[in-house]
C-alpha cells in the first residue's frame, strides 16, 4: 500500500487496531480488483457513451481499476465526477443496483456527509454482500466506531464470499488479535470453526509474528478440534509459544485439550501424547543433531522407549520436556539399559526453571551411564516463583566407536513440600 494509503486511513480511524485492520483489508480489496485492472488497461473512466441496459454493468467496471489505483479514496475523497453521473444514469435504468449506490455512498462520505453514505453503503450491502468494497468500508466503518465484533462479521462475508484472498489477509488478521476486544470478537469465529479457520491458522502460525496473542484466543475460545490439521498447527503454535517464553499461555492451552491428552501428558514418561510432536514441549522433544539425537520406538502396544545415540566427541541435547509444577520437593528417575559402554560415554540430566535466567535446578554433572542397567535417580527442589522447568538430557560418546542406550521410562515424583 502506498503512503498516501496508509496516512489516510490513519486520519480517519484512530485506533491502532481499527488502522491495521483498514490497511490489510484494503490489500485485499486491491488484490480481488487487480485482475480487472489489468484487463482494463489505463483506460480513463470519463465516458458517457450510452449503452444498453443489458451492457449496464460494464459501465461501472473502469472505476474499480481508477480505485485500485488510488486505494486512499476507499476511506474517503469524492470519487471522479465522472462516476457519479455514471451511477445515477445506471440507477435510472435498473433501480437499486448495488454497484452504483455503492459508488453514491463513496461519494457521500468524501462530500462530508458520511451518514448519507453510510446509509448508502449499507443499502449496497443488503443489496449483495459478494462486492468486496462494501465489506471493506463496512468493516472500517465498524472499525473506527470501535466495534470489533461488527467489523469481524464484515470481514468473515468478505473471507467466504473471496475466499482466496485469505492467504494475503490472515497475517494482518493475527496481528490485530492482539487488541482485547478484537480478540473477544474473534473467539465465536473458532467455536463455530468458520470455513477459513484452518486456513487462517495454517498461514499465521506459519508466519509466526503474532504466537501469543493466536494462543491466547485459542485458550479463550476452548482449543482447537482434535484433527491431525488442527493438531500439527498446535503443536507448531506450543514451540513459538515457548520459544518466547509465555509458559502461562502455554499452560491455558494446555487446559483445552481432550481430557484423554491431558492424561496422557500427566504422566512423565513416554506414551503416544508424551511423544508426540504435536503437543511439545509439554511432551518430550527428540532432538537430531549432526553427532548426536534420540528417536522413539515402540516398546509395546501401549508404551515407547527412547532410544538416544551418539557419534562424535561433542555434548549435545537429545531429549527435553517442560513440566508445570508446584514448589517443593521432587525426584527424577531414570531406567534403561546400555549394553554396550566405553570410557568416557556419557548421559546426564539438567534442570532449570523457564524464563530467560531460569534457576538451574539440577547442574547435570552426574553421568548415568556407569552400569549397563540404568536406574538412577536425583532429588530437586522447585522454589517458590518457578512454576514450570525444563528437563533436559544431554549425551556425548567417549569414543570414535559411538555410544548406544535405551530409556524404557523417565519418572517425576513430587516427594515433599
Amino acid at each position: 500500500m502506498n503512503a498516501l494509503a496508509w496516512a489516510r486511513a490513519r486520519e480517519l480511524i484512530t485506533a491502532r487496531s481499527a488502522a491495521i485492520m483498514i490497511a490489510a483489508l484494503v490489500l485485499a480489496w486491491l488484490s480481488l480488483v487487480s485482475a480487472a485492472s489489468e484487463a482494463l488497461g489505463a483506460r480513463a473512466p470519463n465516458t458517457l457513451a450510452g449503452l444498453a441496459p443489458g451492457e449496464i454493468k460494464a459501465r461501472l467496471k473502469p472505476f474499480d481499476s481508477w480505485l485500485a489505483k488510488n486505494p486512499a479514496k476507499l476511506f474517503g475523497g469524492r470519487p471522479p465526477s465522472a462516476v457519479v453521473a455514471q451511477s445515477r444514469f445506471v440507477l435510472s435504468h435498473v433501480p437499486l443496483h448495488a454497484g452504483a449506490v455503492r459508488w453514491l455512498g463513496m461519494d457521500g462520505y468524501g462530500s462530508g456527509d458520511k451518514k448519507a453514505g453510510e446509509r448508502l453503503i449499507a443499502l449496497s450491502n443488503s443489496l449483495t454482500r459478494r462486492n468486496a468494497s462494501v465489506q471493506l468500508l463496512m468493516a472500517g466503518n465498524a472499525a473506527r466506531d470501535g466495534d470489533a465484533t461488527g467489523a469481524f462479521h464484515h470481514l468473515d462475508i468478505l473471507m467466504r464470499t473471496h475466499g482466496e484472498q485469505g492467504p494475503m489477509l490472515f497475517p494482518q488478521m493475527a496481528s490485530f488479535l492482539g487488541d482485547a476486544q478484537f480478540r473477544k470478537s474473534f473467539v465465536p469465529y473458532v467455536r463455530n470453526r468458520a470455513p477459513w479457520l484452518e486456513d487462517f491458522l495454517l498461514t499465521a502460525v506459519e508466519d509466526g509474528k503474532n504466537p501469543i496473542p493466536i494462543a491466547e484466543t485459542l485458550a479463550d475460545a476452548g482449543g482447537l478440534p482434535d484433527s491431525d490439521a488442527y493438531r500439527r498447527v498446535q503443536g507448531q503454535l506450543l514451540s513459538q509459544v515457548a520459544e518466547v517464553g509465555s509458559f502461562g499461555t502455554m499452560r491455558r492451552l494446555q487446559a483445552t485439550f481432550p481430557p484423554r491428552i491431558r492424561q496422557q501428558l500427566d504422566s512423565s514418561g513416554f506414551n503416544a501424547a508424551t511423544t508426540s510432536p504435536d503437543y511439545a514441549p509439554l511432551a518430550w522433544r527428540a532432538y537430531e543433531n549432526p553427532e548426536s539425537g534420540a528417536s522413539f520406538i515402540m516398546a509395546d502396544q501401549a508404551r515407547r522407549a527412547g532410544l538416544v545415540s551418539s557419534t562424535g566427541r561433542g555434548t549435545a541435547k537429545v531429549l527435553d520436556r517442560v513440566f508445570f509444577a508446584a514448589p517443593g520437593r521432587y525426584r527424577l528417575l531414570s531406567r534403561g539399559k546400555a549394553e554396550v559402554r566405553a570410557e568416557g560415554d556419557t548421559a546426564y540430566w539438567r534442570v532449570a526453571c523457564t524464563g530467560k535466567d531460569g534457576a538451574v535446578l539440577v547442574d547435570g554433572k552426574s553421568n548415568f551411564l556407569g552400569k549397563p542397567a540404568i536406574a538412577q535417580f536425583f532429588d530437586f527442589t522447585v522454589p517458590s516463583g518457578c512454576t514450570s522447568f525444563y528437563a533436559e538430557m544431554y549425551a556425548k560418546a567417549g569414543t570414535a566407536a559411538g555410544l548406544e542406550f535405551y530409556l524404557d521410562d523417565i519418572v517425576l515424583t513430587r516427594v515433599g513440600a
